[in-house]
């Protein structure tokens, strides 16, 4: 049970029911309490029935996480000319996050702390182009930025990113239209080593080696070059810690 009054009280039940040979317990704080000077109360009884308790000695604070994005739903859409709306799935969203479009906050609704609606304004998606997403909440720690990409009404005239990640050392470019012998841009410097995949050709790029590039946390621009010439989206990527 938890505490915010310095152990006058405890009126929030943080779990039930923990079988007797358990030895750790790890224990969601509720996202309002974050920051909170808290104690907690651990209730036990014996075979018998008989209860009895133990109190944490001092006030302890919970430090809040930072928001984390895992995808946005729908990433990729045609331009057009009404409002869109997206739901954001991540982590660690608390009451009074908001999706940010740069320094635009978009009007957002938390359904719950892995999930967020946001509305796109119409003249965001109306013409093609790739919107950067990131979720900041009230205490001003936001996420790492993630991508919607908005495609021509009549569809893609050429390449198109929707998302890249780090195998070993290999970086894994998907998307749309990669044509054979395509390449890899990574901040602009061709990455010769770049091979379609085999099962998905068309979709999957593997940037041999490529991933070495790439520091933990750092953000890079992704652009894929067909052998005609065409160029994809640019697509920022950061790399997870």
């Amino acid at each position: 049970m938890l505490s915010t009054d310095g152990g006058l009280s405890f009126p929030t039940l943080l779990a039930d029911g923990i079988q007797g040979g358990a030895r750790s317990f790890s224990w969601p704080i509720p996202p309002d309490l974050v920051q909170q000077s808290l104690r907690i109360r651990v209730i036990a009884r014996s075979i018998s029935g008989s209860p009895g308790f133990g109190d944490s000695n001092n006030d302890f604070a919970t430090a809040a996480l930072s928001p984390v994005i895992t995808s946005v739903e729908p990433n990729v859409v045609g331009a057009r000319p009404a409002p869109l709306m997206v739901t954001i799935h991540g982590r660690n969203f608390y009451q009074g996050a908001i999706g940010l479009i740069g320094a635009q906050r978009l009007s957002t609704k938390l359904i719950s702390d892995t999930q967020l609606e946001a509305t796109l304004p119409s003249e965001l998606v109306s013409s093609p182009g790739t919107i950067t997403i990131a979720v900041e909440n009230p205490d001003s720690q936001r996420s790492q930025p993630t991508n919607l990409i908005v495609l021509d009404a009549g569809g893609a005239a050429g390449p198109v990113i929707t998302g890249a990640s780090i195998s070993g050392k290999k970086l894994l470019v998907n998307g749309i239209g990669f044509g054979d012998g395509a390449k890899i841009l990574l901040d602009g410097e061709v990455q010769k080593k770049t091979v379609n995949d085999e099962q998905n050709p068309t979709s999957v790029l593997i940037g041999n080696k490529a991933g070495k590039f790439i520091a933990p946390r750092q953000t890079v621009v992704l652009v894929v070059r067909n052998s005609d010439g065409s160029l994809s989206n640019a697509f920022n990527f950061t790399r997870p810690q």
